[in-house]
């Protein structure tokens, strides 16, 4: 259960990474 969630909020946080890495090669 433990190791779900922290994948989740990796995956999470990898999402959010590519969208400013986006928004910042605008």
């Amino acid at each position: 259960m433990t190791r779900g969630t922290q994948t989740g909020e990796k995956k999470k946080i990898h999402l959010v990474g590519i969208m400013a890495y986006c928004l910042a090669s605008l």
